[in-house]
């Protein structure tokens, strides 16, 4: 149905979204060091594998609903992840802007300080996904109930 294509294609888009910026940050180290460096609630001894985990897991998240997209199996859970990273990224944008007013957002892979703006991309991000889940869950209550 179209609103199955809607939810998929929504899905891949969020999902290649992550995994460019996911790119942008592995292709500029010294700016992604910087960034995790301006977040001071990051010990200095852990700042490299957060750098790491952070590109890492958008890759990850990302790539994962790209294919669950296309293959169609998986977006309830991909739908989930990315709604968790996304009020993960909120919640620490919240906190950088709350208690360190220098802090760069580092979001999709750019060089940015936090602002109210930062904080609402993945809190909207992460309503997309979620909406999706919730579509997809209406269009299979719908098909479901044709089918029987």
């Amino acid at each position: 149905t179209v609103a199955a294509v809607a939810v998929r294609l929504l899905l891949a888009g969020i999902g290649a979204l992550l995994v460019e910026a996911a790119l942008r940050k592995a292709g500029n180290r010294h700016a992604l060091a910087a960034t995790v460096t301006s977040w001071r609630f990051i010990p200095a001894t852990l700042r490299g594998v957060t750098a790491s985990a952070l590109v890492r897991g958008e890759i990850l998240a990302g790539s994962f609903a790209v294919w669950a997209a296309i293959l169609g199996r998986g977006i309830a859970i991909s739908a989930v992840i990315l709604a968790m990273l996304f009020a993960v990224f909120a919640v620490v944008q919240a906190g950088l802007w709350r208690f360190t007013a220098d802090a760069e957002c580092g979001c999709f892979g750019s060089q940015g300080r936090v602002s109210p703006a930062s904080i609402a991309r993945p809190a909207i991000l992460g309503f997309l996904a979620l909406d999706d889940l919730e579509r997809l869950v209406k269009v299979l209550r719908v098909g479901v109930f044709v089918t029987q």
